[in-house]
């Protein structure tokens, strides 16, 4: 009875883990997600919420080259309004 159990546990997991990437996964995620969303409006259930920054504790490497990114924009704006004052 166990490796019956064992064996339906592993092929769900298996089926899970190669739905969550086809469209129809996507789909689904997306669906319950906006139940959740729902639910959080409704009731105010605050337990849903995530903090905006959440992102960057799942991806770091992608949160430290947007910082890159900004601070380049930051400094070619900064030397492009320069250059304007200065009637260049």
């Amino acid at each position: 009875m166990d490796l019956y159990i064992n064996r339906r546990s592993t092929l769900r997991c298996s089926c899970l883990a190669y739905i969550q990437k086809t469209k129809i996964g996507l789909w689904g995620y997306a669906q319950f997600d906006k139940g959740l969303d729902f639910l959080r409006d409704k009731y105010g259930l605050t337990w849903f919420d995530q903090p905006k920054d959440a992102w960057r504790k799942v991806s770091p490497r992608i949160a430290k080259k947007i910082d890159e990114l900004e601070t380049r924009i930051k400094v070619i704006e900064a030397r492009h309004i320069r250059n304007l004052d200065d009637g260049k």
